[in-house]
């Protein structure tokens, strides 16, 4: 049996699976890949929360070029660094109530998306796809679902994806573009240990990592940057597991990768 699809099943019932799935892990030597129901490595699956990190990407990017300071008012008199933390009071989604401390906002990354193209005068669509997917040949990742902006609006295959998470563990893309994602990676708050936010993205102890999930769909992309190993899962089911999948599939490759380089 594959060994990421026998992974996979080790944590969930195999009728879970039965429906298009697309895998990639890098272990730090070799790729991974695994295709169920179908998929294929250009099978369009929609992102959904893992548009965050691109965002989050973006905010670092202009962070990093002089353009936006992330303690400055970016919009409803919030800073970029509340939009991209989760730390705002923004409800979940527009028209809720608002609480002060961490709320997990999908309507707070709206709107940074939008305060990041008015601070640089761009439409963000147009900076997500000039700044990130260009450089990196994602050719297919396009924004299917614009109401849904900085916070779900993207659709991407796993062959894009794959371009993605290399470049943020350094194995291909421009320097400034590495620069700019290992910034976004920086523990930023405490939420509750071990549970930590950069900008957008979520770190548990050594594991830096996204979830999404939206109707018809889930996806996860996870690594360790340490040990330079990362992976990505793409579903066409909502709500799977993947998040603990993922963090124990990334865990098992650490150990892999520790017990080899001991007996070489």
């Amino acid at each position: 049996m594959h060994l990421l699809f026998a992974w996979l099943t080790i944590f969930s019932p195999m009728q879970a699976w039965d429906v298009p799935l697309a895998a990639f892990a890098w272990d730090g030597e070799k790729e991974t890949r695994l295709f169920l129901g179908g998929a294929t490595e250009t099978t369009p699956f929609a992102l959904a929360s893992i548009t965050k990190v691109f965002t989050a990407t973006e905010l670092a990017l202009q962070v990093l070029k002089g353009n936006i300071q992330l303690q400055e008012i970016a919009a409803e008199n919030k800073t970029f660094f509340q939009l991209a933390t989760h730390t705002s009071g923004l409800p979940r989604e527009k028209g809720g109530a608002l609480q002060p401390g961490y709320l997990y906002s999908n309507y707070g990354f709206d709107v940074l998306g939008e305060a990041i193209g008015r601070k640089v005068g761009l439409p963000f669509e147009t900076l997500i796809s000039e700044d990130i997917l260009q450089p990196l040949q994602m050719e297919a990742t396009t924004f299917q679902r614009p109401r849904l902006g900085g916070s779900g609006g993207l659709f991407s295959t796993l062959k894009d994806m794959q371009h993605f998470l290399k470049a943020n563990l350094a194995l291909e893309g421009p320097p400034f573009l590495q620069q700019a994602m290992r910034k976004a990676r920086i523990p930023l708050l405490i939420v509750r240990p071990p549970f930590k936010m950069g900008l957008g993205w979520q770190i548990y102890e050594e594991i830096v990592d996204k979830n999404g999930a939206i109707q018809g769909y889930s996806s996860y992309i996870g690594m360790i940057p340490e040990y330079r190993i990362g992976l990505i899962i793409l579903a066409r089911k909502n709500k799977l597991p993947l998040t603990r999948i993922g963090r124990e599939i990334l865990r098992r490759m650490k150990d892999a990768k520790i017990s080899h380089a001991q007996r070489g």
